[in-house]
């Protein structure tokens, strides 16, 4: 498995160096219950935008960096996790990284489906 990121239509593509251990995506859907007179009432909602989130490691700040600069830009991309049929464009909801011993980077991302509109 490898994951990586496509900036600008695959203009710039960067491949994460370590692989997260685990990653989770959500896939909410908008149903709404009501209360009828009969009981309970479940109406089936649309889909909402999906979610994923991971934590790994870095070596340098390359990809830190570059991060920062999509959510200053509020630029989307597109996140491709082979293996799991993953390829969807997304924007940055949350991202937190620290520096411990060994000079390794570690980070947390959770990203947002992004959508362009239209369909």
């Amino acid at each position: 498995m490898d994951i990586y990121i496509s900036l600008n239509n695959r203009g710039r593509v960067i491949k994460l160096p370590y692989l997260p251990p685990e990653f989770t995506i959500t896939s909410p859907q908008g149903n709404e219950t009501y209360q009828t007179v009969n009981g309970e009432l479940n109406l089936i909602g649309n889909m909402g935008l999906k979610g994923l989130s991971f934590s790994s490691f870095l070596d340098d700040w390359e990809i830190v960096r570059t991060f920062e600069e999509l959510r200053t830009q509020k630029i989307p991309f597109r996140i491709i996790i082979t293996e799991a049929s993953i390829n969807m464009a997304v924007t940055i909801d949350n991202f937190d990284y620290s520096m411990k011993k060994g000079k390794k980077i570690y980070y947390s991302l959770t990203l947002k489906e992004f959508s362009f509109g239209g369909v």
